[in-house]
Order: structure tokens, then C-alpha cells, then sequence
């Protein structure tokens, strides 16, 4: 039986060609394997266009924070939509936020242990 996928190299670049860059990057935790990426919908698949590129775990903590806001009969739908990007926006700056709290607190243990005597005085 032959196999009916595309080989391994015509899937990279169906990825590439998805995600629209070559060097994707998971905006919320750096993962910059490809085959992790997907495009997620800052404000909800239903109320805007605009994506971002994350990782599939990243995508899945998005994506269940979007579906305890769901759309309503709004009496202006323009200013809902404005309501889900604004706080799809703030998901991603938050965990970002997480993301270098943690490396900045990484960054300052990593310094105390290389100081050394010499450099005290």
C-alpha cells in the first residue's frame, strides 16, 4: 500500500506557506518548531480576521479563554467585536508578560551565581 501523504518536505512548506513566513514563532512562548505552529484568531473566529501565529499549546489556552466570551445579539456588534480584540490582545500580553517575568527572574539568579568575589570588591 503506498503511502498517500505529501513527503516530508512538501509538508514544511504547506506549513510555511499556511503560517506565512518561513521562521515562525509562537508569540506567546518562542516554540519555533513549524510543525507545532497554527494561526489563531485574536478575537474569536467569529468576530474578526486578524491571527496570530502560536504553538498548539499556547493555541489551546487561547482558545478556551475565547469561549467564556461568547458572542451575543449586541446591540452594536462593532463595539463587541472591539470588546473581543481588546481582550483576545490581552491574553496574548498577559501570558507574553508571564513569559518574561520569567526569563528576567531566570536572567537574575542566572547573574548571582556567576558573580564571583573578584567582582564584588
Amino acid at each position: 500500500m503506498r503511502n498517500s501523504y505529501p513527503d516530508a518536505e512538501t509538508r514544511l512548506e504547506n506549513i510555511y506557506k499556511r503560517l506565512g513566513t518561513r521562521s515562525p514563532s509562537c508569540v506567546a512562548c518562542a516554540e519555533t518548531d513549524p510543525r507545532c505552529m497554527e494561526l489563531h484568531h485574536i478575537a474569536g473566529q467569529a468576530q474578526h480576521d486578524d491571527l496570530a501565529i502560536v504553538c498548539r499549546n499556547c493555541h489551546r489556552k487561547f482558545s478556551d479563554a475565547q469561549y467564556d466570551r461568547t458572542a451575543t445579539d449586541a446591540a452594536h456588534p462593532t463595539m463587541e467585536v472591539i470588546g473581543h480584540y481588546l481582550v483576545g490582545l490581552a491574553d496574548l500580553f498577559r501570558m507574553l508578560a508571564e513569559r518574561l517575568a520569567e526569563f528576567g527572574e531566570w536572567l537574575l539568579a542566572s547573574a548571582s551565581l556567576m558573580a564571583s568575589p573578584e567582582v564584588a570588591s
